[in-house]
């Protein structure tokens, strides 16, 4: 109350030094009755109410601030400056109706007051009523061409409207009178950008960008517009420049930890988290992108501890990200119980439930591979809009020979996803299993419909004719389309030379076959299909051979074994190998 008193007594001795006298362009008539108690000669009692209102304003007590100027208003009908604050006050309370009213009454009291002009366009800009505020805009930039916030007004409204042409005309008219090079450059990029025109804005910021380098705006849209062009190299060699030749800034540090790890630059990735946390020591996001750092570096051990400490964080023990990638280290490491642990803890609702379901079904199903159909089972009846998981479900029905299961299944979903080629290669090779040739040739068309150049069809049917011994011309047809489509089907060249010798061109089939046991000399399949060529052939010391060989390695499947096992169980198996199997960490995926 104090600090209150001594603002109003301080306002009442600086006689009209809160009001906005150079608003005033005549002279109102005082009112007889509206001097002050506390200063009867001094002080009129609606610039009291005023300047009382400016103390509480100023101490964030906006509705008394709005109820002392309208007595202030009401005291003095034409004191303009308290109704410019009591505008100022309802815009603040969002009552943005009783501010154009205030305003209104300034204008029509003073209808060349530009400050009342400037707050009315602000109000309507702000409101998006433009075709409203541009002609106030327009006027006031007409009056003063040295008016920058008008003259940028003007263009913002041309920009939002999508008048480009007319946005450029006035950002060319800012720029004469603005002064500033790099807010101007940022909003033709920005007009580029809007017109899809991303080589443009690139070269655009890069101009400018070499003649100012330190200016933060300026890195920023340039990084931005290199991280949209996947130019990661580019966009971390400017912002590591910045974040050596400035003070720290947390926008860029975030930018640049964000393009290490794009360029597996991962140290500096670790460097910038160490800053960041440094600033914000309490943000366990941090040491999430830390544990995601080390499991991408493979440092499986470190990055174990990291999840282990994030996850002992009350707040933080049921995050889903992390308890996934905790089960990938699981996984990688061969401790495939623990993995299962991490899984079961993903919530049905969780981004990552569909994937932790699918890695379940796999770590499963070799040991209990009904309980894995049954989990994915489950899985689909409680969240049956995730595509993968019905296609996985899908793929296990399939596996176990129960192609009338998987038909039921499939016939719900595809007219969930009618533009899935997937769904309708599954459900065509089920009617396939089960001889409805009919519904089987429907469901192919279909799916050449929805994707002519998809690989994966010929792919299929190259497979399926395989296995079923039909003609090889039809085999070799099928398999040469699947590879000229680029299919990564690694069965698809052998199978092309069986076709081929069926056809009795064993010069190619065995070229093909040497070519592919070269490439993959610890392949069971390779090797036994060249002692099987080579036997045809009735060269018998090649048969012998790689008889032996095939007999030394460890698989004992034939390839129409392997081929059935390919074309049946497509559920995604783990890679152990591999980390980036995993999906990317959804925390690095954003700076």
């Amino acid at each position: 109350m104090k600090k209150l008193a001594l603002i109003i007594v301080l306002g009442s001795l600086s006689t009209f030094s809160f009001s906005c006298s150079s608003f005033l362009k005549k002279d109102y008539p005082k009112s007889e009755t509206v001097v002050s108690d506390m200063f009867p000669l001094e002080i009129s009692r609606s610039t009291y109410y005023e300047n009382l209102a400016s103390g509480y304003a100023e101490s964030g007590q906006n509705e008394k601030a709005a109820e002392l100027l309208r007595l202030s208003v009401l005291h003095d009908p034409a004191n303009l400056s308290a109704r410019l604050k009591l505008a100022d006050q309802y815009i603040k309370q969002n009552a943005r109706y009783l501010a154009e009213i205030q305003l209104k009454e300034v204008l029509r009291l003073n209808p060349s007051s530009t400050t009342a002009q400037h707050k009315m366009a602000d109000l309507y800009l702000t409101s998006q009523i433009f075709s409203k505020a541009e002609p106030i805009y327009f006027d006031l930039f007409k009056n003063n061409p040295l008016d920058k916030k008008a003259a940028w007004a003007l263009y913002l409204i041309s920009k939002a409207e999508k008048n480009f042409e007319l946005a450029n005309f006035r950002l060319n008219l800012v720029q004469i009178i603005a002064n500033d090079n790099v807010a101007v450059t940022l909003e033709k990029a920005s007009l580029l950008r809007l017109q899809n025109k991303w080589p443009e804005e690139q070269v655009l910021l890069d101009q400018v960008y070499q003649v100012e380098p330190n200016k933060l705006p300026l890195v920023s849209a340039l990084s931005e517009s290199y991280f949209r062009s996947g130019n990661w190299n580019e966009a971390s060699a400017i912002l590591q420049r910045f974040d050596e030749t400035n003070s720290f800034n947390f926008e860029i540090s975030e930018k640049l930890s964000f393009a290490a790890v794009q360029v597996q630059n991962y140290d500096v990735a670790l460097d910038q988290y160490a800053k960041q946390k440094s600033y914000r020591p309490y943000s366990t996001q941090i040491d999430l992108k830390v544990a995601h750092v080390y499991f991408l570096m493979e440092n499986y051990a470190q990055a174990e501890k990291a999840y282990l400490s994030y996850l002992s964080e009350k707040e933080n023990s049921q995050d889903d990200e992390a308890n996934y990638y905790l089960s990938k280290i699981y996984q990688l490491t061969n401790r495939f119980d623990q993995s299962a642990t991490q899984l079961q803890k993903i919530d049905s609702t969780s981004e990552y439930f569909s994937v932790a379901q699918i890695e379940l079904a796999n770590i499963y199903k070799e040991k209990d591979f009904v309980g894995a159909l049954d989990r994915l089972k489950i899985a689909h009846n409680l969240r049956p809009e995730l595509l993968d998981i019905t296609k996985s479900y899908a793929d296990l029905l399939i596996a176990d020979h129960r192609f009338n299961e998987a038909i039921a299944l499939l016939e719900d979903t595809i007219p969930i996803f009618p533009n899935d080629e997937d769904l309708r290669l599954k459900i065509a090779y089920s009617y396939y299993q089960v001889d409805s040739k009919q519904a089987f040739e429907e469901q192919m068309t279909e799916a050449i419909k929805i994707n002519p150049k998809n690989s994966e069809i010929y792919s299929a049917l190259a497979q399926l004719w395989f296995v079923k011994s039909k003609k090889g011309s039809e085999v070799e047809f099928f398999a040469k389309q699947a590879i000229e489509l680029k299919s990564k089907n690694v069965n698809l060249k052998p199978l092309l030379a069986w076709a081929l010798l069926d056809q009795n061109k064993s010069a190619q089939a065995i070229a093909l076959f040497e070519q592919y046991y070269e490439q993959n000399p610890a392949e069971y399949y390779y090797a036994k299909s060249l002692a099987d060529v080579y036997r045809y052939a009735l060269i018998n010391s090649k048969a012998e051979q790689f008889s032996k060989i095939a007999l030394g390695l460890e698989s004992s499947r034939g390839l129409n074994a392997i081929l059935q096992n390919k074309a049946t169980r497509k559920v995604s198996d783990f890679d152990t190998d591999k980390a980036f199997n995993a999906r990317v960490p959804a925390s690095l995926e954003n700076y």
